[in-house]
C-alpha cells in the first residue's frame, strides 16, 4: 500500500539510493512534489525535504527516476522541463 511505497522512498532519500517509478500516468502522487519541485532546504549542516508533513533528512546521492507510459503525457512533459539537479535552498 502507499505507508510501505513512503517508507521506501523516504528511506532512499535519506540513505542516498535510488528509486525507480515505472508506469507513471497522466498525474503523480502529490506526495513527491517536494522532490520534482526540489524543495530541498538546508538546516544547520544538514538537508532536509518536507514529505507527508514531516521533514527527511535528504542525501545528495539520492535519485528519482520515472518511467513514464507515454513521453506525450502532461507529466512526462512537466517532468522534463524542471530544470536542473537538485540544488539546495539556503
Amino acid at each position: 500500500g502507499q505507508k510501505k511505497w513512503m517508507s521506501v522512498v523516504t528511506s532512499a532519500i535519506q540513505q542516498g539510493n535510488s528509486v525507480v517509478i515505472e508506469n507513471v500516468g497522466e498525474t503523480i502522487d502529490a506526495v513527491l512534489d517536494p522532490v520534482l519541485s526540489r524543495a530541498v532546504l538546508k538546516k544547520g549542516k544538514g538537508l532536509f525535504l518536507k514529505m507527508g508533513g514531516e521533514d527527511v533528512e535528504y542525501d545528495t546521492n539520492f535519485k528519482l527516476f520515472l518511467q513514464v507510459r507515454n513521453l506525450l503525457t502532461r507529466a512526462a512533459v512537466g517532468m522534463c522541463a524542471a530544470g536542473p539537479p537538485l540544488r539546495p535552498r539556503t
